[in-house]
């Protein structure tokens, strides 16, 4: 036990674990004069007690065999002995079928037990007064009374979180600080999440809901334009647990990095719903750390599943990427003139190159271009799933995808000999159906890209890697869901829902050009401003 809020959290852990929807807890001088919890569980029994209180003892762990199913909160059986061996301490219970209950006495570590029967309601109540009241040098280093109770209170925020149809009631010195009603409903929840979150974080934030393969990962994602200095604002659970993981810390930030400036963090809600047996709690002293037995598919469903939900939110997550305001100003003769990569003219550029798309795409609300550049290359916009406008050397160039694809990776070709590689972390893409799921499977394996087919998701397990120095690039050093999706659009008749980001396609495209030596290959045309419309409309 380190301070008052280690305390609380494993008094609240064993609330919960007893089956407990209702919970109160007191405070009083943040926490080193008194510690009172109550609740509603199944209690326990007199000849229990005593045990209750001895070191390594537990009710939650019945047979081996639970050890490699761990759901419960608690299975050490530390938790009561550490605390009663350093505070003056009071246990009070009875179970349902009881006519009274009993009551547990101890203070420090040498003090035998005292049994005395009590009047008390179905549930538990614990007191715990004068924390480390037999050990000085751990009581000279708590903080004052305000910060060791702003370290509770972030406890029963995180506990109040992930229990959404438990009430919880917080109260300091008398007064109530906090007060978390049951959550039965959408609603309900959201309210809750807005009472620890703020009302801010939820008015930017999305809902996530994903099934797949006996995993579930639900709740709430910040939307780019809501992003922090700091991570206060992240909260994930593993089967209710609160966690701190690396491996979901990384794939929330590869998620996240095309969409928030450098230096910034994002804000989220996630439960990973999950089989005990799929992940090892008991890693950690402190239990915030999990392992999982597959941690390549854990991480790859999160990263999946979050840009999935940020692409449902696409007009607010675009939001971001707007140059511009987006007042609409009088309306200027603007037109294209081949000299537009002056700094001191950009944003001229900007409506110049906006006139002339608004003229292709026939839509007064385009977005302006990226005016992504390397290497001579300025990408402009995606026509079509077929094309892209580009500028090179003060000119617009009209740039067939497909044939880039071809010559960037010439291992997906099916004449040249390769080897698959297996990939660490696999790509999932989400179909419309299970249909165009194996439609989509069958149409990448014919580039050598195998993979696997669950329901309206699709697995990228292996790509095609280079056997041949020669070779241009190696798939690898691309983004490769991306590239699969830019296969999928150019190639398939699949109804896909997972799609490349517009920052996504365009770095893509723009990193091909600059690794290609030898572009006379390309599918590529030199076109006029008066002629792209023309040739647009003349496609089917």
């Amino acid at each position: 036990m380190e301070r008052p809020a280690s305390v609380v959290k494993e008094l609240l852990e064993n609330s919960l674990d007893s089956g407990a929807n209702r919970i109160d807890i007191e405070i009083s001088s943040g926490g080193s004069s008194l510690i009172r919890i109550r609740d509603n569980g199944s209690g326990i029994p007199k000849e229990q007690l005593q045990l209750a209180l001895s070191p390594h003892a537990t009710s939650k762990i019945s047979s081996l065999d639970d050890l490699d199913q761990i759901a419960s909160f608690g299975f050490r059986g530390e938790a009561l002995s550490s605390i009663s061996s350093v505070s003056k301490f009071t246990l009070s219970s009875r179970t349902q079928d009881a006519e009274q209950g009993w009551q547990a006495e101890v203070e420090g570590r040498e003090q035998s037990i005292k049994l005395t029967p009590v009047p008390v309601a179905e549930g538990t109540r614990i007191d715990v007064r004068e924390l480390f009241f037999n050990t000085p040098a751990r009581r000279r280093f708590l903080r004052t009374d305000k910060t060791e109770y702003s370290h509770i209170e972030e406890v029963v925020r995180k506990i109040a979180l992930a229990n959404f149809t438990v009430a919880i009631t917080l109260k300091h010195n008398g007064r109530t600080s906090r007060r978390f009603r049951a959550a039965d409903d959408l609603m309900q929840q959201e309210q809750r999440v807005a009472a620890v979150c703020g009302k801010q974080f939820l008015e930017h934030s999305i809902r996530l809901q994903l099934q797949h393969e006996g995993i579930e990962l639900n709740g709430w994602l910040a939307l780019p334009n809501y992003h922090r200095s700091q991570n206060d604002g992240q909260f994930f659970y593993v089967n209710n647990r609160p966690v701190k993981d690396k491996v979901l810390n990384h794939a929330i930030r590869q998620a996240y990095q095309q969409f928030i400036p450098a230096g910034r963090v994002p804000a989220y809600v996630l439960y990973l719903t999950i089989d005990p047996r799929q992940v090892d709690v008991n890693v950690h002293p402190t239990k915030h750390e999990v392992r999982f037995h597959d941690a390549r598919l854990i991480h790859d469903l999160l990263v999946q599943a979050i840009e999935q939900a940020l692409a449902e939110g696409k007009e607010l997550v675009d939001d971001q990427f707007m140059p511009a305001q987006k007042t609409h100003q009088p309306q200027q003769n603007h037109h294209y003139s081949g000299n537009s990569l002056s700094e001191n003219s950009l944003s001229e550029s900007h409506q110049a190159y906006r006139s002339l798309l608004q003229s292709v795409h026939g839509d007064e609300n385009i977005q302006p271009p990226l005016m992504q550049k390397s290497n001579g290359w300025l990408y402009l916009s995606r026509i079509n799933d077929q094309y892209v406008l580009l500028e090179r050397q003060q000119e617009l160039v009209l740039l067939s995808v497909a044939s880039l694809l071809s010559e960037s990776l010439p291992q997906l070709n099916a004449d040249i000999s390769v080897e698959p590689l297996k990939l660490l972390f696999p790509e999932i893409i989400v179909c419309e159906d299970a249909a165009d799921a194996s439609l989509a499977s069958s149409e990448l394996a014919i580039f050598g890209i195998a993979s696997q087919v669950s329901e309206s998701k699709l697995t990228i397990v292996h790509v095609p890697t280079d056997m041949n120095s020669d070779m241009n690039s190696d798939m690898n050093s691309f983004d490769i869901k991306t590239v699969c999706l830019e296969l999928l659009r150019c190639h398939s008749k699949a109804a896909i829902k997972t799609q490349a980001s517009r920052e996504a396609s365009a770095n893509l495209i723009i990193n091909m050009l600059s690794a290609l030596v030898d572009l006379s290959e390309l599918e590529q045309q030199t076109i006029t401003p008066e002629k792209l419309l023309d040739v647009f409309n003349a496609k089917p």
